[in-house]
């Protein structure tokens, strides 16, 4: 039976999951070694992962809230996420599984429930973790909040809530073409602060982040979410009572 991301994202170094890995990456049943235990080993992994057509790995200390180890493969870095990219991210304590933790995800991102690619294939949908639009609509206020309720529905399965990317109000205002970044902004207006320093906004993609792998800071990270709403919701407010004067 094939591992869900819960069990990927929480299973320690070990025989289960040297398994998965030799089941799942190398595609064999046999020679299982400790992939997830011995650097030397989940290199092979790393080598492994090239081979299958991955070209962008990256493997990193620090992470946004603890101190693990990072690793994401990518089949090719974009700026922005699009349908089929193909990918994965993992947090862990050791180099060894954040390498295995991510292999598997990336391997098993068509296997498992397809939950990223089958969500709400509309305005929002997610792909690997990551949140990602279509037909979004330049300045407006409904796909602004829409993003954040979409997020808050879905939390547990994103890790990237796509920044400029997939906000209307930074399409409209902060692209190529605007010239004066965030002038006419509604945060900007409201808060006088460019790119959505002075709000909620860091704080929360922060978390969103951290708790992908890391269940006991969903709770910080859905209140954060909310406070991100409500924040939202106050700047339409005041808009709305200064078009009203």
């Amino acid at each position: 039976m094939k591992p869900t991301r819960e069990q990927i994202l929480n299973e320690p170094a070990g025989r289960a999951m040297d398994t998965w890995i030799t089941r799942y990456v190398f595609e064999e049943t046999k020679s299982i070694r400790d992939y997830s235990s011995n650097i030397y080993y989940a290199w092979w992994v790393v080598e492994r992962l090239k081979d299958l057509g991955y070209k962008v790995m990256v493997l990193t200390t620090g992470d946004i809230i603890g101190d693990l180890w990072q690793f994401s493969v990518a089949d090719f870095y974009r700026q922005i996420t699009f349908y089929d990219d193909k990918g994965g991210y993992a947090n862990a304590e050791t180099p060894s599984l954040a390498i295995c933790r991510a292999a598997l995800l990336a391997r098993l991102e068509e296997k498992i429930e397809r939950l990223e690619e089958e969500l709400e294939m509309g305005k929002f949908y997610i792909m690997a973790g990551r949140l990602c639009v279509s037909n979004l609509n330049s300045g407006s206020w409904l796909d602004v909040l829409d993003k954040w309720y979409f997020i808050q529905k879905y939390a547990n399965e994103i890790f990237d809530a796509g920044g400029s990317t997939t906000c209307a109000f930074c399409l409209a205002y902060n692209g190529d073409d605007c010239g004066d970044y965030c002038r006419g902004c509604p945060i900007y207006n409201y808060t006088g602060r460019l790119f959505c320093h002075g709000t909620p906004h860091y704080i929360v993609c922060n978390l969103i982040e951290a708790a992908y792998s890391d269940a006991t800071l969903r709770q910080k990270r859905d209140v954060a979410i909310q406070d991100e709403i409500n924040f939202l919701k106050n700047v339409l407010e005041a808009q709305s009572q200064i078009e009203e004067e």
